[in-house]
C-alpha cells in the first residue's frame, strides 16, 4: 500500500487504526494500537494503548492521548488537557525518497524533548523522542504500521 503523505494534509492521511512498537533504550517496550479520530475539520485525538514491559519483567497496561492539529506545513501536537497546552509543532519536509520528515522541541522544566517525525509511503511511520535532563537521558522510538482502513 503506497501512501501519499503531504504536508498540508497529514492530518487526512493518519485518520485510522495502527498497530504500535515502542522501544525505550534498554529500558522498556510497549505493543499496542493506536487510532487517530477525527474531531474537528483540522484536529483529531490520538489514543493509543498497549502493553508496557520493562527490563525487569514488570508489565502494565498502559495508554496515552493527543489532539493533533493540520497546520499548512505539518502538524501541532497538543496534550490532552484543558486548557490545551502545546507539546509540539512539526514542519514537514519531503525527502528524496519521498519520505516526509520533520523535526520538533519540547522543554518541560529542565527536560528537552527533540523530536524527529518520518513518514514513510509505505502506510508506516516513526516517531523518535530524544530526552535530556538532570534526570532523563535515554531515547524512545515508536513505529507505526496501518491496520486496514478503518475511519477512512
Amino acid at each position: 500500500m503506497t501512501v501519499h503523505f503531504r504536508p498540508a494534509t497529514i492530518l487526512n492521511s493518519l485518520i485510522g487504526a495502527w498497530a504500535i512498537e515502542r522501544r525505550v533504550e534498554d529500558a522498556a517496550s510497549l505493543t499496542g494500537s493506536a487510532t487517530f479520530e477525527r474531531l474537528a475539520e483540522n484536529e483529531a485525538v490520538y489514543h493509543e494503548r498497549g502493553t508496557l514491559r520493562l527490563s525487569s519483567g514488570y508489565e502494565a497496561a498502559a495508554e496515552r492521548k493527543y489532539i493533533y492539529r493540520q497546520c499548512a506545513d505539518g502538524i501541532a501536537v497538543f496534550f490532552d488537557e484543558h486548557p490545551r497546552r502545546l507539546f509540539h509543532e512539526a514542519k514537514l519536509i519531503r525527502d528524496a525518497s519521498g519520505c516526509l520528515h520533520g523535526e520538533a522541541e519540547h522543554v518541560c522544566a529542565e527536560d528537552t524533548y527533540l523530536t524527529q517525525y518520518q513518514f514513510d509511503p509505505a502506510a508506516r511511520f516513526q516517531v523518535r523522542h530524544r530526552v535530556r535532563g538532570p534526570r532523563k537521558d535515554y531515547t524512545m522510538v515508536t513505529f507505526y504500521r496501518r491496520i486496514g482502513d478503518a475511519g477512512r
